[in-house]
């Protein structure tokens, strides 16, 4: 099992792989669902329910994993 200190230093690693790579991530998972662990994609999907269901398939704990949305590429995303 994770503690919580490894869960929030292991997310807050996968959130400065997300951000530095997110150019190529956005050109390779345009307009899906990706699930992060380890610094490497390990679920992508349409929808969330799809990327839970790949995650459990693969005995992945969603509460384990950094989701993220890679918009369209034509699409403008403001936060």
């Amino acid at each position: 099992m994770v503690t919580n200190i490894e869960l929030i230093t292991e997310t807050e690693e996968n959130i400065d792989w997300f951000n530095e790579n997110y150019p190529q991530l956005q050109q390779k998972y345009a307009g899906t669902l990706i699930a992060i662990k380890n610094k490497t994609v390990v679920g992508i999907a349409k929808n969330a329910i799809d990327l839970l269901n790949a995650l459990k398939e693969k005995s992945i704990d969603e509460t384990e994993v950094l989701i993220e949305i890679i918009p369209p590429s034509n699409e403008i995303t403001i936060f």
